[in-house]
């Protein structure tokens, strides 16, 4: 039973590795067709032909910044005496996020922000893609590398805005800098 036993275990190890190794492949990528059309509607040649990168800007109208869609809700009924949120949301919170949403949170600010970097918007085989595009300040002796940068599900592109600028400014020490190109995955938007 011994020398059995002794050469039976590495036996076993390799197939369970083996085994295990299988499992953890990638699968094989999906076999697309060049020209597949992913739009919503009838396929548009001129569109589809034509990847041009649109200039895009967050342009929110002064009527919908002041709030008055906050304005003009329904009146809260009073809350349960208490009761915090056991039977959903709690009117005297909601009537604290609504006045701070309608009247304290300064929208032009945040709309400033986001535009902080160049937007576009591009339509790839009928998919309209919103992307954040930032080319570096080419400086003499620096390489420019291109770099995608993917958001997760869910999230946004606004995830790497404080990763921006030390991807695109020259660090002491390094030779590159990077051009940075972050599409929204589409459906996100």
């Amino acid at each position: 039973m011994g020398l059995k036993f002794l050469l039976a275990i590495p036996v076993l190890i390799f197939a369970i590795g083996y085994k295990l190794n299988s499992l953890f492949e990638p699968p094989p990528l999906p076999k697309l067709e060049e020209d597949t059309w992913w739009g919503l509607g009838p396929r548009n040649d001129t569109m589809y032909e034509k990847l041009i990168l649109e200039p895009f800007n967050i342009t929110v109208h002064e009527q919908y910044l002041v709030g008055w869609r906050l304005a003009t809700h329904r009146p809260l009924t009073p809350p349960l005496e208490g009761i915090q949120q056991q039977y959903g949301m709690n009117t005297n919170l909601l009537r604290d996020i609504v006045n701070y949403w309608g009247s304290t949170y300064n929208w032009t600010e945040r709309q400033e922000y986001l535009n902080q970097y160049p937007q576009y918007h591009v339509f790839v085989q009928g998919l309209g893609i919103h992307v954040v595009h930032v080319n570096p300040k080419i400086e003499l002796g620096i390489k420019i590398v291109p770099l995608l940068l993917l958001h997760g599900w869910p999230g946004c592109v606004r995830e790497f805005f404080e990763l921006i600028p030390k991807l695109t400014t020259p660090q002491e020490g390094r030779k590159y800098m990077f051009e940075v190109i972050i599409p929204h995955i589409p459906g996100e938007e």
